[in-house]
Order: structure tokens, then C-alpha cells, then sequence
């Protein structure tokens, strides 16, 4: 029944995921002649310049490559996210791209919970599966919340990962905001520089360290107050 229950919601997401890019094509034609040649060779400049050339669709044209770039990887997030500051301004960039990896990092957890599952199933015994759906469903935003904040690493394979596990999609979304979080405002405010000095790799790993120990605290903070309930009654 819960798996039943859940399907509507999936079916939502890449619903939602599909309109994204639907609606991106209602672009102007002409800015959509270079876009392979934007995926694959696009330098900064010429990419923000070339965002820039679809108007009022850009801020849609943008949260359709964030979720084609988590499904398929044509181009780097940090691209887009350095992309976002220029166009946008750090503050209102670093919540377009926010919203661009919660919507790609959404359909790629998608397509894994609810296709690729199914197959996974049929490969592996159900002990084994009966064990990762167990601890992750108690630690999968931990251990997901820990992965995004590694700097560089692949976010849209944490994606695809934590879309085969039985992680609940929204601690999915809570733990890829906040893992995610750190890299999105220094990659709008500070934009190449945080690929040319390596310092600011480090204050990404002191950020993605500020948060975690905020949700250790809160975790041992509940577990805390739920054993002196239980002593209490």
C-alpha cells in the first residue's frame, strides 16, 4: 500500500520535470540553434551571454539544463550556478540555482526510486534490500547530507543513489538544499574564483561542517528529549 501511496507524488515529480522543459522550449527558436555547442564548448562569457538571449524564458531555460545536467550531465552544475550570480545578481542567482538542483536533483531521485528500482530489485537478493531500505530509510539523510557537502563530488549520482534506496523523498530534498547549499552561494558570490584559489575549498568543507554539526546537535538533541519522555512515563 505505501508503495502504491508514493506513486502519485513520482509521477508528480517528473511531471513537473517535463513541464520545466516543455516550457523552455517556448523560447525564442534562434537561441535554441547553439545549444549543443553551448553544452559542449560554451566558455563562461559566452554562456551567460548566451542565457541572457532568451529574455523573460531565461530563469525556465535554466532549470531545464539544471535538470537535464542531473539526468544526463551534459555540462557541470557550477557552471550554471556561476552562471546564475552574472546574470542574476549573487542573491537572487543563488536562489535560481537552489531551485535548479532541487528540481534536477528531484528528477533524477525519480527516474531511480520509481524505474531503475524496479530492475534493481529483480537483480538482488531480498535480504540485501530489505537491509540498505532499513538504514536508509533511519540514516539516509545523514550519509546523503555528509556526500553533497564533499566538495567537487558527483551530486547527480548521490541523486541517482539515494533514488535506489528507500531514503524518504522529502529528507532526499532537505539533504541535497542543505549539502548543496554552501557550494550555490560561494559559487554566486565569488563565482571562478572559487576554482582558482583553493581556499574557498576549504570554507565549502567548514560550511558543509557548520551545518552538519547544526544537525547533529539537533539529532542528539532529539534523541535526548525522546529518552527522558520515555523514562518519564
Amino acid at each position: 500500500m505505501g508503495s502504491r501511496r508514493r506513486r502519485p507524488a513520482a509521477y508528480l515529480l517528473l511531471g513537473l520535470a517535463l513541464a520545466v522543459f516543455v516550457f523552455s522550449l517556448g523560447a525564442a527558436p534562434e537561441t535554441w540553434r547553439d545549444m549543443r555547442r553551448f553544452l559542449r564548448e560554451a566558455e563562461l562569457e559566452e554562456g551567460v551571454e548566451y542565457l541572457r538571449g532568451f529574455g523573460g524564458w531565461t530563469v525556465v531555460v535554466i532549470l531545464a539544463l539544471f535538470t537535464v545536467e542531473a539526468l544526463l550531465a551534459p555540462v557541470p552544475n557550477w557552471f550554471l550556478m556561476i552562471a546564475n550570480g552574472m546574470l542574476f545578481g549573487p542573491w537572487v542567482g543563488s536562489l535560481v540555482s537552489l531551485a535548479g538542483v532541487a528540481v534536477g536533483a528531484m528528477a533524477a531521485f525519480a527516474v531511480a526510486r520509481w524505474v531503475a528500482r524496479r530492475a534493481i530489485r529483480r537483480l538482488l537478493p531480498a535480504q540485501v534490500l530489505e537491509r540498505v531500505d532499513s538504514f536508509s530509510r533511519k540514516n539516509g539523510f545523514a550519509v546523503l547530507l555528509i556526500a553533497r557537502l564533499i566538495p567537487f563530488t558527483s551530486s547527480d549520482l548521490w541523486s541517482y543513489a539515494a533514488g535506489l534506496s528507500r531514503i524518504p523523498p522529502l529528507h532526499f530534498l532537505a539533504a541535497t538544499v542543505l549539502g548543496d547549499l554552501p557550494a550555490i552561494v560561494l559559487f554566486s558570490f565569488l563565482g571562478t574564483a572559487v576554482l582558482e584559489d583553493p581556499r574557498y575549498t576549504r570554507w565549502l568543507a567548514v560550511g558543509g561542517g557548520i551545518l552538519l554539526a547544526g544537525w547533529a546537535g539537533y539529532a542528539l538533541w532529539r534523541r535526548a528529549r525522546a529518552g527522558s519522555t520515555a523514562r518519564g512515563t
